[in-house]
């Protein structure tokens, strides 16, 4: 098998006439030879150019009829193969095309912690933003398993040269239901995150302009929430990227509604980091703090003073805890401890034992704080 560098393998043949009946080939079926025949006239000639595209055939057997296709369109477009691939794939799905700056690039490569960073971000912004899509409101406690099963159909696609890039291919599918004037079209759900991510990436370039966080926290119902604005915030941080930008390219298929373009660009930068974290202290302001029982085993522990007395310094002793919450699923909370607590938190650390505490749990950002801790023990191994 050889190996696909320009992406032809994920196009379908169902993909490829769909492309071809938009750019005004004409289509002749041949039913009994399980095959179309597309046709275009040639320029300052009578002639005619043709591609078939075969309708009854698994995708390995008719890739070498798709690749001749290809290789016919682009030589007609003047357009690499590869870019050709990529237009034609994003029929069946909508497009986010992340740009990294060219101090970042070496050789047309980044650094593999950078790439990684940006996958991570880029999924846990998407599932974000599909939580806040299913249930649309200022903030959600834990995302729900509808929106990480949307994130992981994502697909990661071919990263582009130039300025290095990332694709993120959303699948939308093909639109086989009739249009009928003045009856709107039920969109696929997948349509309706990237619609709600451009719309919050939007609002985002408007209150950079205004230096106001209102315009994201006043359209919160169509855009970023505050679990957004964090997950934003992260994608700039985690990676270390001063600016990244984030273009979004809607498929043909499904009409975008008033107000999106079919191609967007947005820019995410460093500059935008306190808009969002403001925008998402004022979307959770009335976010209430409530009594919760921690249960978790600690992962680290840090203190400024003499851990040779910590009896009788009066430093902060300050623990993380992985915790397996009902309402916001694993999250790590900060703890901060009276001496005695610390130092049995120490010895648990050292044995891998679970910890429990009690007090009032406060969400601040990205930030987990049980205040007022009390009842602090260390749980019995097994």
């Amino acid at each position: 098998m050889t190996q696909d560098t320009e992406g032809i393998r994920d196009i379908s043949a169902d993909v490829l006439r769909r492309y071809l009946a938009m750019h005004g080939w004409t289509a002749r079926s041949f039913t009994e030879r399980k095959l179309v025949l597309f046709t275009l006239p040639a320029e300052g000639g009578d002639d005619e150019i043709e591609i078939v595209v075969p309708t009854a055939m698994d995708r390995e057997r008719a890739l070498p009829s798709i690749r001749a296709a290809l290789e016919t369109l682009s030589q007609l477009e003047e357009r690499p193969l590869v870019d050709l691939a990529m237009d034609i794939r994003s029929i069946a799905f909508d497009i986010i095309r992340s740009r990294v700056p060219d101090e970042y690039v070496r050789q047309d490569t980044i650094e593999l912690k950078l790439a990684a960073e940006f996958i991570e971000s880029m999924r846990a912004l998407l599932g974000s933003t599909a939580t806040t899509e299913l249930a649309p409101g200022k903030y959600f406690g834990r995302t729900r398993k509808e929106a990480s099963d949307y994130a992981s159909r994502c697909r990661f696609g071919h990263t582009f040269r130039g300025s290095f890039g990332f694709v993120v291919e959303s699948p939308v599918g093909l639109n086989d239901e009739p249009t009928m004037a003045g009856v709107p079209q039920e969109v696929p759900f997948a349509r309706r995150v990237v619609q709600r991510l451009a719309r919050g990436l939007d609002a985002v370039q408007r209150a950079a302009k205004q230096d106001d966080p209102s315009p994201i926290t006043q359209e919160y119902q169509a855009g970023l929430s505050a679990n957004m604005c964090d997950d934003l915030v992260d994608l700039v941080e985690r990676t270390g990227l001063a600016k990244l930008r984030i273009g979004i390219d809607l498929s043909p298929e499904w009409q975008a509604p008033d107000g999106l373009q079919d191609r967007s660009e947005f820019s995410i930068e460093i500059r935008h980091v306190d808009l969002l974290r403001a925008a998402a202290r004022t979307l959770r302001a009335d976010e209430v703090k409530r009594p919760a029982h921690v249960v978790g085993r600690i992962r680290t522990l840090e203190t400024e003073g003499n851990p040779a007395d910590l009896l009788q310094d009066n430093s902060d002793r300050e623990i993380i805890v992985n915790w397996d919450s009902q309402d916001h699923g694993l999250i790590r909370v900060r703890i901060y401890l009276a001496p005695e607590d610390y130092l049995s938190a120490v010895e648990a650390h050292k044995a891998g034992r679970f910890i429990s505490v009690r007090g009032i749990l406060e969400h601040r950002g990205r930030t987990w704080t049980l205040a007022a801790p009390m009842d602090f023990s260390v749980l019995p191994g097994e």
